[in-house]
C-alpha cells in the first residue's frame, strides 16, 4: 500500500509539469484530428431536383441541431454541408449558376458586397464536370478556415476571420428564397422517410479515379500545398502510423472490394434512373404536343365560329342591296349566284368575283352590284388572326308567284 504523504508528493511534482506540457502537446496534434473529436449530427436531409431532374442530395450536419433557420443561421458552432451528385452529370456551368442564383437571391447588396471576391472564387473552383456519386463538403468549423472538398480533395480555403461567408452559402439552402420550399423543410427536419434517403445518399461513392481527377483541377500553387500534410501534422506523425501493416492492406482490399460492388449497383440505378427519365420525357413530349393540338384546335373552332357570324353579317347587308333586274323579271329569268368576296380587316372591299355564276348574265351583274353597293362593310373581329377575309355569298334570284 502506497503512503499517503507519497501520493501527495506525487501530486505535487506530476501535476505542475503536466499543466506546462499539455498545451505544447496540444499544440502537436494538427487541427484536422481535433476537428474530428467535435460530434456532428444530422439536422436535416432532401433531394434537390430541377426541370424534374434530380440532382443532388443535400445534407447539413451541426453540432447542435435546430428547426428553426435563424437559429442555425446565426449560431456559432460547427457546420458542415454534403452534396452527393445525383445526376449522371452535372456541369461546372450548372454548380457555379446554382450557387450565383442562391447567393444573389437570398442576401442582400452589402452582404454580397463584402464578400464579392469570395464568392467568385468560391463557384468558380469546380474545374469539370461533376458526376454521380461525388462527394462536395463545405465545412465551417468553430476554429480554423472554412474549406470546400470534392472526393476528399480540397479545392477552396477561407480564413476564419471570413467565416461569415458560410451564412451566405446556407442562406441560399434555408434563407427566404431555396431552391424549393420542400428542400427548406427537410434541411431544417429530417423528413419522416430520412432512413430510405439517407441509405440512398451513403450508397452513393465517387467512381474510381474521381480524385485524381479532382486534384487535376488544381493551379501548380495549390498542388504543392497539397502534396503533405503541415509541419505539425508531420512532427506528429509516428513510426507506427507510417508503417502499413498487411492487415491494413487487408483491409484496403476489402474496402476496395465493397466499393466496386457499391459503384457496381450505382451503375445499375444510374441505368435505370436514365431509362425513367427518358420515359418520363417521352411522355412529357406527348403530352405537351397534345395539348398544343387541343389548344389549336379550341383556337380553329372559335375562329371557324366568329367568320361564320361575320359572314352572316355581311350576307344580311348584301341582300337588302340586291335588286332583281326589270328585264330578268320580264324573261322570267331565275337562278342562284354564288359570290367570292374578299374583304381587308377594316370591312373594306378588295375583291369581288363570281365563284359560282348563274346562266343569266343579268342576274349575274346584279349580283356584283349588291356586293359594291353594301361596302364597306364592318370590321372584322379582332381575335380573327387574318389580314383578309374571303368569304362565299350566295344569291338566289327568284320571282314571285
Amino acid at each position: 500500500m502506497i503512503p499517503n504523504d507519497a501520493i501527495t508528493q506525487w501530486r505535487s511534482i506530476i501535476l505542475p509539469t503536466l499543466s506546462l506540457l499539455l498545451p505544447a502537446l496540444l499544440a502537436l496534434v494538427p487541427p484536422p484530428l481535433l476537428a474530428q473529436t467535435e460530434s456532428l449530427q444530422l439536422n436535416g436531409i432532401a433531394i434537390h431536383s430541377k426541370l424534374r431532374r434530380d440532382i443532388y442530395i443535400g445534407a447539413l450536419y451541426v453540432t447542435v441541431p435546430s428547426g428553426n433557420a435563424d437559429d442555425l443561421m446565426q449560431s456559432e458552432q460547427h457546420k458542415r454541408l454534403v452534396l452527393r451528385v445525383l445526376a449522371s452529370r452535372w456541369t461546372d456551368r450548372s454548380f457555379q449558376q446554382h450557387w450565383t442564383q442562391a447567393l444573389l437571391i437570398n442576401n442582400d447588396e452589402e452582404a454580397l458586397a463584402t464578400h464579392a471576391e469570395s464568392i467568385i472564387r468560391f463557384t468558380e473552383v469546380i474545374g469539370g464536370d461533376l458526376q454521380s456519386g461525388d462527394e462536395v463538403v463545405i465545412d465551417k468549423p468553430m476554429a480554423g478556415p472554412m474549406t470546400l472538398a470534392v472526393n476528399g480533395v480540397e479545392l477552396f480555403s477561407l480564413a476564419q476571420k471570413q467565416n461569415s461567408f458560410f451564412r451566405l452559402l446556407l442562406s441560399g439552402w434555408i434563407g427566404p428564397r431555396p431552391p424549393a420550399s420542400n428542400f427548406k423543410r427537410d434541411i431544417l427536419v429530417a423528413p419522416r422517410d430520412s432512413n430510405d434517403l439517407l441509405a440512398i445518399f451513403n450508397g452513393l461513392v465517387p467512381a474510381a479515379g474521381r480524385a485524381a481527377t479532382i486534384a487535376g483541377w488544381l493551379g501548380p500553387e495549390q498542388e504543392e500545398q497539397q502534396e503533405g500534410p503541415p509541419p505539425a501534422v508531420v512532427e506528429a506523425q509516428s513510426n507506427e502510423e507510417a508503417e502499413q501493416t498487411s492487415s491494413e492492406q487487408a483491409q484496403a482490399e476489402q474496402e476496395a472490394a465493397r466499393r466496386a460492388a457499391e459503384e457496381a449497383a450505382r451503375q445499375r440505378a444510374a441505368e435505370e434512373a436514365a431509362k425513367q427519365a427518358a420515359e418520363e420525357a417521352r411522355l412529357a413530349e406527348e403530352a405537351r404536343i397534345a395539348e398544343e393540338k387541343r389548344q389549336a384546335k379550341e383556337i380553329a373552332e372559335r375562329n371557324a365560329g366568329l367568320k361564320l357570324l361575320y359572314r352572316s353579317n355581311v350576307m344580311k347587308l348584301v341582300y337588302q342591296q340586291v335588286v332583281y333586274p326589270n328585264r330578268a323579271v320580264d324573261r322570267n329569268q331565275e337562278g342562284s349566284v354564288t359570290l367570292k368576296v374578299t374583304l381587308n380587316r377594316d370591312g373594306e372591299l378588295a375583291e369581288t368575283e363570281l365563284d359560282e355564276a348563274s346562266e343569266y348574265g343579268l342576274l349575274n351583274q346584279a349580283a356584283l352590284k349588291a356586293v359594291r353597293r353594301a361596302a364597306p362593310f364592318p370590321a372584322a373581329p379582332d381575335a380573327l388572326p387574318d389580314e383578309q377575309l374571303e368569304l362565299l355569298i350566295p344569291v338566289r334570284f327568284q320571282i314571285p308567284r
